[in-house]
């Protein structure tokens, strides 16, 4: 009974880390940034994704992004009730993880973007569950072209808000980079 047990664990361990290995390794000219929002709570309110004055995706939760860009500097921003947004300094081959944290608001979800140490067994459990059993969202370029044009005002303003936090030295620019690998890493 006992070696059927084991052999029921090795299984599931075997499922989970073959479905985990699905997740596409950065290529080696660009990096890759995952938005993702694992918890339920406010899912049925949408937020939308900018990398700069640009549109990268608008989803409700729990779901992800995966985002491939150039390297080198980034103003990443989320719009809910509220804006969020993290600078960073992205590395080419790299992958990075942002949690999308909803927030209770007033009337809707309020939005606080993470950066996630992926070498952190704890931070990743929950984030590789969801990257193993679905797939990411991935907007058309008319649906991005859509938003865009919608939200010009919406983009002026979560720039002046993001300068804003930048010259209080409130902006996170915590994103590490780490390479997301299909199993934690132990310590």
């Amino acid at each position: 009974m006992q070696r059927i047990l084991w052999l029921g664990a090795f299984l599931v361990a075997a499922l989970l880390s073959a479905r985990a290995q699905r997740i596409a390794p950065a290529p080696p000219d660009k990096a890759v940034v995952y938005f993702v929002r694992v918890s339920g709570l406010g899912a049925l309110i949408p937020f939308t994704y900018f990398d700069g004055s640009q549109v990268i995706g608008k989803f409700n939760g729990p779901a992800y992004l995966r985002y491939e860009c150039e390297p080198g500097e980034h103003l990443f921003w989320a719009k809910a009730e509220n804006r969020d947004a993290i600078q960073a300094d992205l590395q080419p081959g790299r992958i990075y993880v942002v949690e999308v944290l909803p927030i209770m608001g007033i009337v809707f979800a309020r939005v606080r973007l993470i950066p996630v140490n992926t070498a952190d067994a704890r931070s990743m459990r929950g984030i590789r569950r969801l990257l193993a059993k679905q797939e990411p969202e991935s907007p058309g370029a008319d649906e991005l072209a859509a938003l865009q044009q919608d939200l010009q005002d919406e983009i002026v303003r979560g720039l002046k808000h993001a300068a804003e936090l930048r010259s209080m030295d409130k902006l996170d620019a915590a994103l590490t980079p780490e390479q997301l690998t299909a199993e934690p890493k132990r310590k």
